[in-house]
């Protein structure tokens, strides 16, 4: 496993354009899908949905954590990528790509969750809850192809 202090050398520097910008895009997808959400959770509205049975899923007892919807922590989380891809942007630090790396990865880890309550306690699937999956599965599969290629140089 790598230390912060191998992620942070010169070789680490070299972050690829892309990167910040898919960051940047996905973050943005998965935070408008979020709040859209979040906006019909608040105002007791269930969204149209013609692929799957988000009534069902957006009712049951796993759409919220505390009392608070599992679609408003996705949204703060993709908040957090956006922030982090933007700072990024305006220092040229790594720091900020590591970090919105670490949020990808925990929200994959929860985005695995998800869809697992979806597929086999619930039974039924959300398209908007799809679509926010599809995202981090996007940004984790970014956060990976990116990391694999340091991996490779460094083997050079």
């Amino acid at each position: 496993m790598m230390n912060l202090k191998t992620l942070l050398n010169k070789s680490w520097r070299q972050i690829p354009k892309w990167l910040p910008i898919l960051f940047l895009v996905g973050g943005f997808i998965g935070f408008i899908d979020s709040a859209y959400l979040s906006v019909l959770h608040y105002k007791n509205v269930i969204p149209p949905c013609s692929l799957g049975e988000c009534e069902t899923v957006l009712t049951s007892q796993y759409a919220t954590i505390f009392g608070i919807p599992n679609a408003l922590l996705g949204g703060l989380y993709y908040l957090a990528v956006i922030t982090f891809a933007v700072l990024y942007m305006d220092t040229k630090h790594p720091k900020y790509i590591l970090a919105a790396m670490t949020a990808i990865m925990v929200g994959f880890v929860f985005t695995l969750w998800f869809v697992y309550l979806q597929a086999f306690v619930i039974k039924a699937f959300c398209e908007y809850c799809l679509l926010s999956a599809g995202v981090t599965f996007i940004l984790f599969v970014g956060t990976l192809f990116y990391c694999y290629g340091q991996k490779e140089k460094e083997r050079v």
